[in-house]
């Protein structure tokens, strides 16, 4: 049975499939993605998740995600993946390395054990910035 935030499960080929297309775009080489492994991209940043959550947070996320299309989950070591409802969208570690991209991976999050989450994708970053004023006090 499928939580209240899931439109629904990706199948075991689909997961392979977005997380593959995920690795090579977002030059995802390592086990972790960055801020915890380098990346050739220059359209990421990272922020203290802490301080991301507090100070600007999931509605304000969700507000800047809500023309961008279905929202992938995939957990680390693809364990699981999911399409998620907007509404219920939070890019939270849960024990588990998550990472969340729309279907043209336009945009990324990476959400670690380091209590670090990364956005990719200058469009996506862009109009964070824009929306949360004093940003610049919690990159990772």
């Amino acid at each position: 049975m499928l939580h209240n935030f899931y439109e629904r499960e990706l199948t075991k080929q689909e997961i392979d499939f977005l997380f593959s297309a995920f690795e090579d775009v977002w030059d995802k080489e390592k086990y972790y993605w960055y801020p915890l492994a380098d990346t050739k991209r220059q359209d990421v940043i990272s922020f203290v998740y802490s301080g991301f959550e507090k100070n600007f947070g999931f509605d304000n996320l969700r507000e800047l995600l809500i023309n961008e299309g279905e929202i992938h989950e995939i957990r680390e070591n693809k364990c699981k993946g999911f399409v998620i409802k907007l509404s219920e969208f939070e890019a939270d570690y849960d024990g588990s390395e998550g990472y969340w991209f729309n279907k043209t991976l336009e945009w990324a999050i990476y959400s670690s054990h380091e209590d670090s989450i990364t956005f990719g994708g200058e469009k996506l970053i862009s109009a964070l910035k824009k929306k949360w004023i004093g940003w610049d006090k919690y990159v990772w």
